[in-house]
């Protein structure tokens, strides 16, 4: 199964929108 790649992705993507977001 990819649900641990696939959770490791959304972490990443979370990460990187909240490091976006603050100036």
């Amino acid at each position: 199964m990819k649900t641990r790649l696939l959770l490791a992705m959304g972490l990443l993507a979370s990460t990187a929108a909240a490091a976006a977001t603050y100036p």
